[in-house]
């Protein structure tokens, strides 16, 4: 971690450690190998501590998990967010989803169902571009125009 510190001194960077579960051995020995054991250094296993941040460089951590991204980044660098609470964003995503498999987003069946399709999201953006992705897959060409109502009504077992 020492010599990451030292490449990225007088850097801009981006480091993103996506939907983090836990910390392993791998962390945790990331975090101590060739960390000094006195003064600033001694005993840190957060990032925010370890990683020059001078001229720009940031850490995103996302996480499921509150109590693994603190371990990580430390209270005090949390940004909490929280699903979309009117399902508007939610509802763009999908059609976006959608839309990309020819279905205009303007079709009567997925106008019907936005309310089911948005409470099924439950305000996560993920959740609205998988539903989408799924819907979007599972819809063949001549589905597209007779089907779909069905097709969308299968969500429910999403």
């Amino acid at each position: 971690m020492f010599a990451l510190h030292l490449q990225l001194m007088n850097k801009r960077y981006l480091i993103v450690f996506d939907d983090v579960w836990n910390i392993d051995e791998w962390y945790e020995g990331l975090m101590s190998s060739g960390l000094p054991d006195e003064g600033l250094w001694a005993g840190h296993l957060r990032l925010d501590r370890v990683l020059p941040k001078d001229c720009g460089g940031s850490v995103i951590v996302t996480s499921r998990l509150e109590e693994v991204a603190v371990k990580m980044v430390g209270e005090e660098n949390m940004c909490r967010i929280e699903p979309d609470k009117d399902g508007e964003c939610c509802w763009n995503i999908f059609t976006d989803s959608v839309t990309e498999g020819g279905l205009a987003d303007d079709h009567p069946t997925l106008r019907s169902t936005k309310t089911e399709i948005v409470d099924r999201c439950g305000g996560l953006p993920l959740a609205a571009k998988t539903i989408g992705e799924i819907l979007r897959g599972s819809l063949s060409p001549a589905s597209r125009e007779f089907g779909a109502r069905e097709q969308a009504s299968s969500l429910r077992s999403l």
